[in-house]
Order: structure tokens, then C-alpha cells, then sequence
């Protein structure tokens, strides 16, 4: 009984991880379109290092 609830938690963790996933992306996704918007290409390359990039998608919102 054990192995099947174990089994449920696990396929419901990994839903939680792809979900994640794709609101990571999507989030990402939308900062770069706002970045290319406002005429700020040069800030995409910056976008590699993670600590600028929470802090964009914070300044805009979408984190």
C-alpha cells in the first residue's frame, strides 16, 4: 500500500517540477519580448546570470 502511495506523490512532485518549469519559461519568455520592446537588447546577454534575472523578472513584475 505504501508503494503506491509513494508512487502518487511522486508523479504529483513531478507534475509540480514541469509546471515550474514552464512558468520559468514563460516568465523568461515575456521578459525577453519587454526587453526587445523597450529597445534594450543589450540587457538579453545579461540574462545568463541568474541574480540579474531575478532581478528583472522582479522589476517587471513577473516572478
Amino acid at each position: 500500500m505504501c508503494a503506491i502511495l509513494d508512487q502518487i506523490e511522486n508523479k504529483g512532485i513531478e507534475a509540480g517540477r514541469r509546471s515550474g518549469k514552464n512558468d520559468g519559461i514563460q516568465s523568461v519568455s515575456k521578459l525577453i519580448g519587454i526587453l526587445i520592446q523597450q529597445g534594450k537588447t543589450g540587457e538579453l546577454e545579461m540574462l545568463r546570470d541568474q541574480s540579474y534575472c531575478k532581478e528583472l523578472l522582479n522589476k517587471y513584475h513577473l516572478l
